[in-house]
């Protein structure tokens, strides 16, 4: 029973399941089970939509003596590594929580992004990536962009489609759940739908992928303007204001000392900053070429052999940067001939 053994009781009434995620450098997800009291257990984060995930998640709550029929469900984003089991454990009791409508809005951002991706990179940058929403798609097109995501291999970054009626939650609202009340503290960044669950009587705060231990959660836009990155900081703002003693991640170890991690993130996003203004300062004016610029953590040497996989995260966390200073005033945008261009 491999999958059960990766059980085990974090804080009073929490357990962790460990998730795995097969042939992704995350490796595992933590997925968070909230027992106690009259009401029904509630199962944070899922994992992918493998079977190597479900199977886990099943041997674990068997552990607990518990079935997929027997609890509630909240996913804290709507990445595939959090949501994409959705769909192999639904069961008609089963009450699904998130901070998204549907698998279809999920899809539709992702396939939004990555025509925004196919624009950048080839040049095509057009005056509608800059200071507009990214456009909206028609079904037809998200089908055809999601062909296109399966054809360069990135089928892993895709949502699955599921017809899980989902509760959609909003900042500030209450989830009594597992014996306990959680307060939702919705956050921005690393996912537009991001949402966290603070149990302000224990002091736990359950905080998905936007503040991770030892790693850096992805943050990327396709549209400069969208300002990611400022939301992502200013989001620190809400969570250093809770009483927290015990940070619940969606992957590596949970931690203590939230106020000192949210201070190394936002250091870490100032040193990137600077390392992107200096790369325009140096006379790269388009996106590939500053992304070429800049330092990654890639065992790949050369830019030209990353997967497309790779290239369209470190393009958007690049733009990311990019909208960051330029809404500082640090850089400037031209907008020419369909082009979006930068300058020191």
């Amino acid at each position: 029973m491999e999958g059960a053994k990766h059980v085990e009781l974090v804080a009073s009434g929490v357990y962790r399941l460990r998730v795995p995620l097969p042939n992704n450098p995350l490796r595992e997800l933590n997925s968070y089970l909230l027992v106690g009291g009259a009401g029904r257990p509630l199962l944070v984060d899922l994992g992918f939509d493998m079977s190597e995930c479900r199977n886990a998640l099943e041997q674990g709550l068997s552990q607990l003596d518990l079935g997929f029929e027997d609890i509630d469900v909240f996913i804290t984003h709507g990445h595939p590594d959090h949501c994409g089991c959705i769909a192999r454990i639904l069961r008609p009791e089963m009450r699904v929580f998130a901070g998204f409508p549907s698998s279809v809005t999920l899809q539709e951002r992702l396939c939004q992004e990555f025509r925004g991706f196919l624009r950048w990179t080839s040049g095509r940058s057009t005056a509608l990536q800059y200071r507009q929403p990214l456009e909206p798609m028609s079904e037809m097109e998200r089908m055809a962009y999601i062909a296109k995501l399966r054809a360069v291999r990135m089928t892993e970054i895709v949502t699955p489609s599921f017809e899980a009626p989902v509760t959609v939650l909003s900042d500030g609202d209450t989830l009594s759940a597992g014996g306990r009340d959680l307060r939702v503290v919705a956050v921005q960044g690393h996912s537009p739908d991001h949402l966290c669950l603070y149990d302000a009587d224990r002091g736990l705060l359950i905080a998905g992928d936007q503040v991770l231990p030892s790693i850096t959660p992805n943050l990327a836009e396709f549209s400069i303007g969208e300002n990611v990155l400022s939301r992502y900081l200013a989001s620190f703002d809400a969570l250093a204001d809770l009483d927290v003693s015990l940070v619940l991640p969606g992957h590596r170890e949970p931690y203590a000392n939230l106020p000192a991690r949210l201070k190394e993130l936002h250091e870490h996003h100032e040193r990137r900053a600077f390392e992107v203004q200096q790369a325009v300062e140096q006379g790269n004016n388009a996106v590939v070429s500053i992304a070429r610029s800049v330092t990654w953590k890639n065992p790949i040497p050369d830019w030209d052999d990353w997967p497309m996989k790779q290239q369209f995260f470190a393009i958007g966390e690049t733009l990311a940067h990019l909208s960051y200073l330029e809404s500082q005033g640090r850089i400037g945008v031209n907008v020419e001939n369909d082009r979006v261009t930068f300058h020191a």
